[in-house]
């Protein structure tokens, strides 16, 4: 799927292989600061190899703070079964502005060919938004392993953080793959001006569903 073919909405109903079925969810994650307007998508323990600017910021932005939101799938069980529902994020976007979307881009567009995307590689099983800025302060939260477990259990709770740094304001959302590892497409959507209107992440797992049912 690419942005402009996904449907990012509550209610819709997924049959897996395993013969289950889920039902998609939306999550607003609170909002993300961008004083230089440069957003990443990437996944946030890059610390095995560096985060260049050119391979890590989507888009750059008016700076500002801007709201993040997460499509969850979620699969539910009756309640007299005990069993607590299993939820997975399938996709994220930042709005950058309410107007309409009239074309879609790939953030990081092959060099051979503009209309493929790449995506960014995922180690860590977890994505992230955050500005460039906010680089040295997330490189130095990881290496503290506590830190890491502490934000690894709400997002295992959550399905998602978000963290501050209370001494510059600097913040990031950090949230689980629906996929796990991998690479995941990111795409632009631009209004009618060619501005950048909405950051929109594939984590690829209703691509794996069967397709959606009545």
């Amino acid at each position: 799927m690419t942005g402009y073919d996904f449907p990012f909405r509550a209610g819709d109903r997924y049959a897996w292989s395993s013969g289950s079925q889920s039902e998609t969810e939306i999550i607003s994650a609170g909002e993300v600061h961008f004083p230089t307007g440069r957003v990443v998508a990437a996944d946030p323990a890059w610390s095995v190899n560096p985060l260049e600017e050119s391979d890590a910021v989507a888009a750059t932005v008016p700076p500002g703070s801007y709201p993040v939101s997460l499509l969850v799938s979620v699969w539910r069980q009756p309640p007299a079964s005990g069993v607590i529902p299993r939820s997975k994020v399938c996709a994220s976007k930042v709005r950058i502005t309410n107007d309409p979307i009239t074309q879609w881009r790939p953030a990081f567009p092959s060099e051979s060919d503009q209309g493929v995307a790449l995506g960014f590689a995922v180690d860590s099983g977890t994505a992230s938004f955050f500005d460039f800025s906010a680089k040295e302060w997330l490189t130095a939260r990881q290496d503290n392993d506590d830190w890491w477990d502490e934000v690894s259990d709400v997002i295992l709770r959550d399905l998602y953080v978000l963290i501050e740094d209370q001494a510059t304001g600097a913040n990031a959302i950090i949230y689980e793959c629906g996929m796990g590892d991998g690479a995941y497409e990111v795409w632009l959507g631009l209004n009618a001006d060619g501005q950048v209107a909405e950051i929109f992440v594939d984590l690829e797992l209703l691509s794996h569903s069967i397709g959606t049912v009545s």
